[in-house]
């Protein structure tokens, strides 16, 4: 009597746990197919932006280029899933391809092991990962001492008016052009005491870097030393935070000194893999000229890397219920050096406190100590600063980068349609017909007046007040309802270049290597003039190769991001996914930056996204081993 109690529920609870499983695969599914075709989407639009049309000659020709790319992120995100899949036929059939030439089988047991065993010897320990990192980047250092742009000076330009007003040398707003009219920073958000310390920079960022060019200008009549001592403290930073970060991966998270046994130490990346990262870091571009690159995000996106590969080690620990103290130290660390670099660290700190105290909610005390305590104490003195009138903070107009560029296209475009009433409101606030005439599709800082003296007036941000402000919305979205394509048109033209492996970066961080400021300089400027050249036609000669120069640019590592995501989620990897969370708020970031594929806006998902792969992988190989003991156990 009691077995048809039991049936219906043991089919109830079969029937809900089938239930779950075909919901998650089509969550998952449904996740891989929207973001295969935003980045078709971004692809095939490509051709239309590049050459400054619109969304209405969509074709033929585009319509293929979204099915083809379409096809092969699909194609991509389907390789990843059933490779990492224990059941799958894939791996089998893949793998018999090796096997199909005689000479590279015994090319793959002879060579490669020698060699490869060589490799892992020089890059166990985190301290032989820095000796070679140093090794190569200092020969870098002595070729181009310095690399840095107009945003190094300014923050100089601040410093040296805040010291010289400590000594009494105030100087009135309206007496003459400063460098908060370059940014700009409307008047109605300075205090009436004049302040010469903005948050535009990262007010941290600019005592330290403006500071040291203060003291080098007065202690050696030039800025150049400081300019190099900058930059070799930054070259540091990266081959620490790099050789941490490389060190904890190689060793998938399990450090030597903790798991010390035999099969332990067998437990770790191949040579293959380590020699190729490597390289990476060695040679490719986005690392190579962040080292010494004083211009924000390169700062940023080494300390990400290290907050990022401690966070690692701690999702994979073995122990759930105990984090060391030098992991703790260490994240308060890097979480300080990312809030000082980049002002947009604050939201990806903040999203990361929230997520963490839901995930591992049984070590609250530890993440209390290394993010909650680091955040507060930041914020809190900035917001007194500011409240203060000690600093002068960065205007809103900074963030609204889509929304000014969506304006002045419908300005450049059919200036004659917008309504009475949008132009009362939006007056106020910008040079309209100046507004149309500036706009640039990929670049909204023309748009918002950023420049030196002499500049075309878009922004009215001396005049400007906070009631204006108040308006903006509310007249950007009476525009956009009576021109909703133009609005399209503007976005698309702000951003797709991020997710286009095709299109060529607007601004590269090659640039940064040879500009009109590193020319100006009293030294630098004669310290091998033609090696900054040479390195950057080279950069530029690969880059522009097809295919090849994809793994030179970050839009590739943007797109590669998305699509191991997309296979993390339909495998259901639930504690991996907290790992790609601050790469989306981060691909949020750079579609929100003033303007349209900026190369060191992707930095961050440039350093992480070999590693995410490599972990990736193993992760797969050990779901793989599992499965081989599960069927002869």
């Amino acid at each position: 009597m009691s077995r048809p109690a039991i049936r219906p529920h043991r089919s109830g609870r079969w029937t809900m746990k089938m239930s779950h499983t075909n919901w998650t695969s089509i969550l998952g599914w449904s996740v891989a197919v929207f973001a295969s075709m935003w980045i078709a989407f971004c692809t095939s639009v490509g051709p239309i932006y590049r050459a400054d049309s619109s969304i209405r000659t969509f074709g033929l020709s585009n319509a293929l280029i979204f099915a083809g790319t379409w096809c092969v992120c699909m194609a991509v995100i389907w390789l990843f899933v059933r490779m990492s899949q224990p059941t799958s036929r894939a791996r089998y059939q893949l793998s018999g391809v090796k096997k199909a030439s005689k000479l590279a089988g015994k090319l793959a047991e002879k060579m490669p092991k020698k060699l490869g065993t060589r490799i892992v010897r020089l890059t166990d320990r985190w301290w032989k990962i820095a000796a070679l990192l140093f090794a190569v980047w200092g020969v870098q250092f002595i070729l181009v001492p310095s690399i840095f742009a107009a945003d190094l000076m300014s923050q100089y330009a601040e410093m040296t008016r805040w010291i010289a007003s400590l000594n009494g040398s105030y100087v009135s707003y309206a007496d003459n052009f400063n460098v908060v009219d370059v940014y700009p920073i409307a008047h109605y958000m300075w205090p009436d005491t004049p302040t010469y310390l903005t948050n535009q920079h990262n007010v941290v960022l600019t005592f330290l870097y403006g500071g040291t060019l203060v003291l080098s200008q007065r202690f050696t009549g030039s800025i150049d030393l400081g300019l190099v001592t900058l930059s070799f403290g930054q070259m540091l930073f990266a081959v620490l935070t790099v050789s941490f970060t490389l060190s904890r991966f190689f060793a998938y998270a399990r450090p030597l000194r903790v798991y010390n046994h035999r099969n332990q130490r067998n437990y770790r990346a191949s040579g293959a893999w380590r020699a190729f990262i490597l390289l990476f870091f060695v040679l490719n571009p986005q690392v190579l000229f962040s080292t010494t690159a004083l211009t924000k995000s390169p700062l940023f996106a080494f300390a990400f890397l290290w907050w990022f590969g401690q966070w690692y080690e701690i999702f994979n620990r073995r122990d759930r219920t105990h984090i060391p103290r030098t992991l703790i130290a260490g994240i308060a660390l890097s979480t300080a050096f990312m809030l000082i670099s980049a002002k947009y660290a604050t939201y990806i700190v903040a999203v990361q406190i929230l997520l963490i105290f839901v995930y591992d909610r049984r070590r609250w005390r530890a993440h209390l100590v290394a993010l909650v305590l680091p955040f507060i104490i930041f914020q809190g003195a900035l917001n007194i600063a500011v409240n203060s009138g000690a600093i002068i903070s960065g205007d809103s107009i900074e963030s609204r980068g889509i929304q000014i560029q969506q304006i002045a296209r419908v300005m450049r475009e059919d200036p004659e349609s917008v309504s009475a009433s949008v132009r009362a409101q939006l007056r106020p606030i910008f040079n309209l017909y100046a507004m149309g005439a500036a706009y640039n599709p990929d670049d909204a800082d023309r748009v918002k007046s950023s420049g030196g003296d002499g500049k075309v007036e878009t922004y009215k941000w001396e005049t400007v007040t906070a009631d204006d402000m108040a308006r903006f919305n509310r007249a950007w979205l009476s525009l956009g309802r009576s021109h909703p394509v133009t609005y399209i048109d503007a976005f698309l033209a702000k951003v797709y270049g991020y997710f286009d492996v095709f299109d060529p970066p607007y601004v590269a961080t090659s640039y940064y290597l040879d500009n009109s400021r590193i020319s100006n300089a009293s030294l630098l400027q004669y310290w091998m003039p033609s090696v900054r050249s040479t390195e950057y036609a080279a950069a530029s000669f690969v880059g522009g190769l097809p295919v090849l120069g994809w793994i030179t640019h970050g839009n590739f590592y943007v797109v590669m991001c998305i699509l191991l995501g997309c296979a993390v989620i339909l495998l259901r990897r639930w504690g991996d996914v907290m790992r790609y969370v601050p790469l989306v708020l981060l691909i949020g970031v750079m579609m929100m930056a003033p303007a349209n594929n900026f190369e060191r806006h992707m930095l961050p998902l440039a350093f992480c996204a070999w590693l995410m792969l490599l972990q990736f992988v193993h992760d797969g190989r050990a779901a793989w081993g599992r499965e081989r003991i599960a069927r002869v156990m």
